[in-house]
Protein backbone atom coordinates (compact mmCIF):
# COMPACT_ATOMS: atom_id res chain seq x y z
CA UNK A 1 0.00 0.00 0.00
CA UNK A 2 2.76 2.42 0.94
CA UNK A 3 4.63 1.63 -2.26
CA UNK A 4 1.70 2.52 -4.52
CA UNK A 5 1.03 5.72 -2.54
CA UNK A 6 4.69 6.69 -2.72
CA UNK A 7 4.73 5.96 -6.46
CA UNK A 8 1.59 8.09 -6.99
CA UNK A 9 3.09 10.98 -4.99
CA UNK A 10 6.35 10.69 -6.91
CA UNK A 11 4.50 10.71 -10.26
CA UNK A 12 2.43 13.70 -9.15
CA UNK A 13 5.56 15.64 -8.15
CA UNK A 14 7.22 14.76 -11.45
CA UNK A 15 4.17 15.97 -13.38
CA UNK A 16 4.16 19.22 -11.40
CA UNK A 17 7.86 19.70 -12.07
CA UNK A 18 7.47 19.07 -15.81
CA UNK A 19 4.52 21.45 -15.97
CA UNK A 20 6.42 24.15 -14.07
CA UNK A 21 9.51 23.69 -16.27
CA UNK A 22 7.35 24.01 -19.38
CA UNK A 23 5.78 27.20 -18.08
CA UNK A 24 9.19 28.70 -17.31
CA UNK A 25 10.49 27.74 -20.75
CA UNK A 26 7.44 29.28 -22.44
CA UNK A 27 7.79 32.49 -20.45
CA UNK A 28 11.49 32.67 -21.30
CA UNK A 29 10.83 32.21 -25.01
CA UNK A 30 8.06 34.79 -24.95
CA UNK A 31 10.37 37.28 -23.24
CA UNK A 32 13.27 36.53 -25.61
CA UNK A 33 11.08 37.25 -28.63
CA UNK A 34 10.99 41.03 -28.61
CA UNK A 35 7.64 42.56 -29.40
CA UNK A 36 7.41 43.35 -33.05
CA UNK A 37 9.61 42.44 -35.94
CA UNK A 38 12.89 43.95 -37.09
CA UNK A 39 12.67 45.16 -40.67
CA UNK A 40 15.41 45.63 -43.22
CA UNK A 41 15.59 48.67 -45.50
CA UNK A 42 14.43 46.50 -48.42
CA UNK A 43 11.31 45.47 -46.43
CA UNK A 44 10.28 49.11 -46.08
CA UNK A 45 9.79 49.30 -49.83
CA UNK A 46 6.94 46.78 -49.55
CA UNK A 47 4.74 49.34 -47.81
CA UNK A 48 2.81 51.64 -50.16
CA UNK A 49 0.38 54.49 -49.56
CA UNK A 50 -3.17 53.12 -49.52
CA UNK A 51 -2.34 49.74 -47.97
CA UNK A 52 -4.53 48.57 -45.08
CA UNK A 53 -3.22 47.65 -41.64
CA UNK A 54 -3.77 44.00 -42.54
CA UNK A 55 -1.65 44.47 -45.69
CA UNK A 56 1.18 46.06 -43.71
CA UNK A 57 1.05 43.37 -41.03
CA UNK A 58 1.21 40.70 -43.73
CA UNK A 59 4.22 42.42 -45.33
CA UNK A 60 6.20 43.38 -42.22
CA UNK A 61 4.70 41.51 -39.28
CA UNK A 62 3.71 42.93 -35.92
CA UNK A 63 5.05 46.41 -35.14
CA UNK A 64 7.22 47.02 -32.08
CA UNK A 65 4.96 49.91 -31.05
CA UNK A 66 1.61 51.35 -32.04
CA UNK A 67 0.57 54.89 -31.19
CA UNK A 68 -2.96 56.18 -31.72
CA UNK A 69 -3.51 59.95 -31.71
CA UNK A 70 -7.15 60.44 -30.77
CA UNK A 71 -7.33 64.12 -31.72
CA UNK A 72 -6.20 63.39 -35.28
CA UNK A 73 -7.67 59.87 -35.33
CA UNK A 74 -4.44 58.55 -36.82
CA UNK A 75 -2.21 55.64 -35.88
CA UNK A 76 1.53 55.17 -36.27
CA UNK A 77 3.17 51.77 -36.24
CA UNK A 78 6.88 51.67 -35.46
CA UNK A 79 9.21 48.90 -36.62
CA UNK A 80 12.75 48.50 -35.35
CA UNK A 81 15.60 48.43 -37.85
CA UNK A 82 18.69 46.27 -37.19
CA UNK A 83 20.59 49.45 -36.48
CA UNK A 84 19.45 50.18 -32.92
CA UNK A 85 19.19 53.90 -33.55
CA UNK A 86 16.89 53.73 -36.60
CA UNK A 87 13.15 52.97 -36.68
CA UNK A 88 10.65 52.78 -39.53
CA UNK A 89 7.26 54.41 -39.01
CA UNK A 90 4.05 53.65 -40.90
CA UNK A 91 1.31 56.27 -40.52
CA UNK A 92 -2.35 55.32 -41.02
CA UNK A 93 -5.07 57.88 -41.70
CA UNK A 94 -8.64 58.03 -40.45
CA UNK A 95 -9.66 55.34 -42.93
CA UNK A 96 -7.05 52.90 -41.55
CA UNK A 97 -4.90 53.04 -44.70
CA UNK A 98 -1.26 54.07 -45.05
CA UNK A 99 -0.86 57.81 -45.62
CA UNK A 100 2.92 58.07 -45.10
CA UNK A 101 6.05 56.13 -44.17
CA UNK A 102 9.49 57.16 -43.05
CA UNK A 103 12.50 56.23 -41.06
CA UNK A 104 13.91 58.29 -38.27
CA UNK A 105 16.81 58.25 -35.93
CA UNK A 106 16.20 57.67 -32.26
CA UNK A 107 18.76 58.51 -29.65
CA UNK A 108 19.80 55.71 -27.33
CA UNK A 109 21.30 56.73 -23.98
Amino acid sequence: MKTSTMRANSTSRLAQFVLAAGMVASATLAHAAAPGFTVQARDQQLVKVGMTQEDVRAALGTPARSLHLQAANTTTWTYQRPEAEIVFDVDFGTNGKVIATGERQVYVD
